[in-house]
């Protein structure tokens, strides 16, 4: 990039062109495909987007619950090792989307033993049946899915990074750079279906005895017609910030 200077010696205009550096370019973001699960299925927002209560963004959105030592979070630890490495990213200190599960007993909060991947998209994700079936949109709209249905969850990780603003000890505002690790919700492949609120690459999943299947038949009411509480749980701890953030 050149800019032009003007000066004048006498009645002479000169005309001085100086090198300025060019704007770095931003760096090409990593992104990572991947279908995780089984998981149990917390804090669902999937055949609509959040858009009722204090944490609601306007999203689609699942958490992905799982034993620590399930076969689940092994692949997704694994996923995320190798994503931190790609970026350039430090396991300890960045923001990632598996997280520790957390619960309020007697107004104090404790970890459940539990792990989560955190999942979201402004965009509706492609759901199907345990045999890869899609469900159609019409299907989706009467049927509610809710806390504790099981399934297999398809996105991509990606990294990211922003800036907060935040008081420090002196009370003093301070902008502080977050880096981190998001994953991208992309698909659910819905296993067990719980009644409540809250182009894919899958193919049929075996091993999952009595795995959902959508029927087809808009006419069962049984079926489709999946009412109940719509209300989300989430406390403050399982805002979008790190608050059991797991490292690692």
């Amino acid at each position: 990039m050149a800019a032009h200077f003007f000066y004048t010696i006498g009645d002479i205009r000169q005309n001085t062109r100086v090198s300025l550096p060019m704007a770095a370019a931003k760096p090409k973001k990593t992104y990572v495909d991947a279908i995780l699960g089984p998981f149990v299925f917390s804090h669902v927002h999937l055949s609509s987007p959040d858009t009722e209560g204090q944490f609601a963004d306007n999203k689609y959105k699942v958490d992905g619950v799982a034993d620590p030592k399930s076969k689940a979070i092994a692949e997704v630890e694994a996923t995320l090792k190798d994503v931190l490495k790609k970026v350039g990213l430090p396991a300890k200190g960045t923001n990632l989307p598996l997280k520790k599960q957390m619960e309020k007993v007697d107004g104090k909060k404790q970890e459940t033993g539990k792990l989560f991947l955190r999942a979201k998209s402004n965009r509706a994700p492609l759901i199907v049946d345990a045999s890869g079936k899609p469900i159609p949109k019409e299907a989706l709209k009467k049927m509610k899915i809710g806390a504790g249905s099981e399934g297999r969850i398809e996105g991509y990780f990606t990294d990211y990074e922003t800036t907060e603003r935040v008081r420090n000890a002196d009370g003093e505002v301070e902008v502080i750079t977050i880096k981190g690790v998001s994953f991208t919700l992309t698909g659910i492949q819905l296993l067990k279906l719980v009644n409540g609120g809250g182009g894919s690459r899958f193919g049929a999943y075996e091993g999952y005895e009595g795995g959902f299947t959508y029927s087809g038949d808009d006419g069962d009411e049984d079926a489709l017609d999946l009412s109940a509480d719509d209300g989300d749980d989430r406390d403050a701890g399982d805002a979008d910030g790190d608050e059991g953030g797991l490292d690692i």
